[in-house]
């Protein structure tokens, strides 16, 4: 099991309120200040920014987070021990299942 930190950083309230509404632009610029901010945590939940794109639908916030190259993100399991992959499939997004396993395959 891989568990990324938990943090009160500046950057996460930041970052998953834009992943939340969808902002891919404000979220790249989160990510390019600082990268490792994908694998920070929810401190209620333990959901990284990456499950919360997958939940919300967000294909293209996933794909600017998978962009970030952080590899203990993708692995990462929240609370209850799902990983992104697994909030997609309940969600019914196929194409953000797709591009889990294609990230998935590029950090192997």
């Amino acid at each position: 099991m891989v568990r990324a930190p938990r943090s009160s950083a500046q950057h996460v309230p930041t970052l998953f309120s834009e992943v939340a509404a969808g902002h891919v632009d404000v979220v790249k610029r989160v990510l390019a200040a600082n990268p490792a901010a994908s694998a920070l945590r929810d401190g209620a939940t333990g959901a990284t920014a990456l499950h919360a794109a997958a939940a919300a639908g967000h294909l293209d916030v996933v794909r600017a987070l998978l962009a970030a190259r952080v590899p203990a993100a993708i692995d990462a399991q929240d609370d209850e021990g799902n990983t992104a992959l697994h909030v997609a499939a309940a969600a019914d997004r196929a194409d953000i299942v797709a591009e889990l396993v294609a990230g998935a395959r590029k950090d192997a």
